[in-house]
């Protein structure tokens, strides 16, 4: 088997067991999936439920990643109070978590169920079978629980960002302020002192 992760991807085989019935769901044991027949819809609909849980397992590996990127922002932030982060670089991390949130939920099809079950619903209960066995539903949820937590830390990104706006919004307009001051300062003086020291 091969291991992602900490999950392991093991080769499953198949058995034809003409005494099981579909409305049971899907009998695996040792990784040995047991078949009520050689139809190929019943194959085709575990192997959809196989594929979802194969598909699942390269979104995690990208989350897995996106979170050891970001790994050391909230350390920084306890240790220093704030992080060096560019604007640009807090953009490209938030587009980077909604693409991927978004390709979970709507774009890769790991919610759906296939379309031919609502005509050949005898499959389901193998297919909802070993979606379970495989853990599909509850990684998912796992799954969007940490972007959840991925967004909330872009949320006191973005915080930290406008507080940094602010700040130099600040400075700006005080050094505006001095500047009209030195400036009124410099026009009083060229038109009500300078034009006395020649009398």
């Amino acid at each position: 088997s091969a291991q992602r992760c900490g999950h392991s991807v093991a080769r499953r085989r198949y058995q034809v067991d003409p005494a099981r019935s579909l409305r049971r769901g899907v009998g695996i044991r040792n990784d040995l999936i047991c078949l009520e027949s050689d139809d190929p819809l019943e194959k085709f609909t575990l192997a959809y439920a196989l594929a979802q849980s194969a598909k699942l397992f390269v979104w995690e590996s990208r989350v897995d990643d996106t979170i050891k990127s970001v790994r050391h922002i909230p350390e920084r932030l306890a240790l220093t109070g704030s992080t060096n982060l560019s604007d640009a670089q807090v953009s490209r991390m938030i587009g980077r978590i909604f693409t991927e949130s978004m390709q979970v939920n709507l774009y890769s099809e790991i919610l759906d169920s296939p379309n031919f079950l609502w005509e050949n619903d005898a499959y389901e209960p193998a297919y909802v079978g070993l979606r379970a066995h495989l853990d599909v539903p509850d990684r998912v949820e796992l799954l969007n629980k940490r972007l959840d937590i991925l967004k909330e830390l872009l949320d006191v990104l973005n915080t930290q960002l406008s507080n940094r706006h602010s700040s130099r919004l600040e400075v700006i307009v005080i050094w505006l302020i001095v500047a009209e001051i030195v400036v009124t300062l410099c026009v009083f003086i060229a038109e009500h002192v300078s034009p006395k020291r020649w009398l």
